[in-house]
């Protein structure tokens, strides 16, 4: 008797597949305690690798054949597009970036849990009949040449950085600025902050390095050298923030977590929360919440908490940022009156 739990809520053909000789087929768990944490803050039962668990009569697929675009290839993008191409339906996938992933890419080199699941999204796109067309800007002129039934917006979320005095520095880092690093964009946002040299490495190699570098490389190659000081401040503590300390301290840094909440990784709950705490602590990463993050200097975040300032010191000064959801495409097809029906999903909604 072979008795599992989780596993079975991530791929219930899990024993099906391993008997067809598939095992590399199988959507793994990626131990997230996602299912756990949605039953105590709902009665409804969640996996975050697989959205019909728990749905499985609410979200009943039916083969169909029309034709849909997709545009994202992130996590939503790509579960969108395999689900409608598994269903009979022909899809086109649009991804701006040279390679498919979106921020799962980043999120599985900080965790390398997540990349079971980066693993399987991409095996399967590559395995059905998607048109998948990497280092295409979707627009609304571009979706219109596909003549689709429906269009899936999947653009995710972009970063915006808190207004902080001191922000404007350029040596500090910024989560803006590594998705753009990451993803090869030349003309983000942040990219003043890089020196002209950088931007060309960003501009003309990234998209290069971007084949060969996978997670598990990105991984290996940061214990040999990060961009970052001995001591790293963190400003935020959200699930990629917090992900980044406990990664930046197993690589040997002091860091320190600040944010104005009263407590870290607001998306997640309390059993997920609680594990996160406890590798904060094993890590001696200092963590300090419910706090005023008054300026940024050279070196050091001013923090105010009960009426007095102090000082938190740090080679390498790191604002997170918040994720906005990214509507940009989905409202400019809808006010075009393209009579297509558009299906904004995904962290284009809003973070999940």
């Amino acid at each position: 008797l072979i008795a599992m739990a989780r596993p079975l809520l991530a791929d219930p053909y899990l024993p099906q597949k391993v008997l067809a000789g598939q095992p590399e087929r199988i959507r793994r768990c990626i131990s997230c305690e996602n299912c756990i944490d949605s039953m105590q803050m709902s009665d409804n039962l969640g996996c975050a690798v697989n959205p019909l668990s728990g749905r499985e009569h609410e979200l009943n697929i039916k083969p169909g054949n029309k034709r849909i675009v997709v545009v994202g290839g992130g996590t939503a993008g790509l579960e969108a597009a395999r689900q409608a191409a598994e269903a009979g339906h022909r899809v086109t996938l649009f991804e701006e970036q040279n390679r498919l992933g979106g921020s799962l890419v980043l999120a599985s080199t900080v965790h390398s849990d997540n990349e079971r699941f980066l693993t399987w999204l991409l095996s399967e796109v590559r395995r059905l009949p998607i048109d998948v067309r990497t280092g295409e800007r979707a627009s609304i002129e571009s979706v219109r040449r596909e003549s689709p039934d429906a269009v899936i917006v999947a653009t995710g979320a972009s970063v915006e950085i808190p207004a902080i005095p001191g922000v404007e520095n350029a040596d500090v880092l910024t989560g803006a600025l590594m998705r753009q690093v990451i993803a090869g964009h030349h003309a983000g946002s942040e990219t003043w902050r890089l020196t002209a040299w950088q931007r060309l490495g960003v501009r003309y190699l990234m998209p290069l390095a971007q084949r060969v570098m996978t997670p598990g490389v990105l991984r290996r190659l940061s214990r040999l050298w990060m961009p970052v000081g001995r001591e790293v401040v963190i400003v935020g503590a959200d699930l990629v923030a917090v992900e980044l300390a406990e990664f930046l301290a197993r690589r040997g840094r002091r860091v320190h977590v600040l944010d104005s909440n009263t407590k870290i990784t607001p998306e997640v709950g309390k059993k997920r929360r609680n594990e996160h705490m406890d590798r904060l602590d094993q890590l001696k990463v200092t963590v300090n919440t419910a706090v005023d993050i008054v300026r940024i200097e050279s070196g050091a975040v001013v923090i105010a908490a009960a009426g007095k300032e102090r000082r938190v010191h740090g080679d390498s000064i790191i604002v997170a940022g918040h994720p906005v959801a990214e509507k940009t495409l989905a409202e400019s097809l809808n006010a075009a009156g393209t009579g297509i029906d558009v299906y904004p999903i995904g962290d284009s909604t809003g973070l999940g």
